[in-house]
């Protein structure tokens, strides 16, 4: 939203992330360090890429629409050369990695909170991308009785964040 400034814009380019991000799940490995921040990382740079190839197909439009619509003077050209920049600055760009960070702390500081058996299934669903399948069969139970525990977990987390007012930031991070 910061760069493209258009919601409805920002939904298809969520999706094409989205898409993107499925297509290239298979090339997708964590190497040392913090798997859930590499994820994050990796989401935030495909969603950063396919907002900024939008945004240079948009100006090479605009630069087009500026030297079709008459004489190429200076005064034209220098149209699209003084278009408003929406890229954000270094600062804001900094000051926007720390409340990620500071989110992704709260959220792992929530999660830490749990029982054992309910973070159990939350890390292993949300954090490394299992299935209820998958998770009942490696916790050896049934897959009602993970559907239960993730269900308990995440309206406990959502308690816990609502209450620390974590989690409209997570629902709508760019507002």
């Amino acid at each position: 939203m910061k760069f493209v400034r258009d919601e409805a814009t920002v939904e298809d380019l969520v999706q094409l992330a989205m898409l993107k991000a499925h297509l290239a799940r298979e090339r997708f490995h964590v190497q040392g360090g913090n798997p859930d921040g590499a994820v994050q990382g990796w989401y935030f740079a495909i969603a950063r890429n396919v907002a900024m190839d939008h945004l240079r197909k948009q100006y090479r439009q605009d630069k087009h629409l500026v030297r079709a619509r008459g004489d190429r003077d200076d005064a034209s050209a220098d149209v699209v050369t003084s278009l408003p920049d929406s890229a954000p600055s270094i600062e804001e760009i900094g000051i926007n990695r720390e409340a990620e960070l500071e989110i992704v702390d709260r959220v792992h500081a929530a999660i830490a909170k749990l029982p054992a058996s309910q973070r159990e299934v939350v890390e292993l669903h949300k954090l490394r991308g299992m299935s209820m399948a998958e998770i009942a069969r490696r916790l050896k139970i049934r897959e009602g009785a993970v559907r239960v525990r993730a269900h308990r977990a995440y309206k406990s987390l959502a308690r816990w964040l609502v209450a620390s007012s974590l989690l409209p930031l997570l629902l709508y991070p760019f507002h």
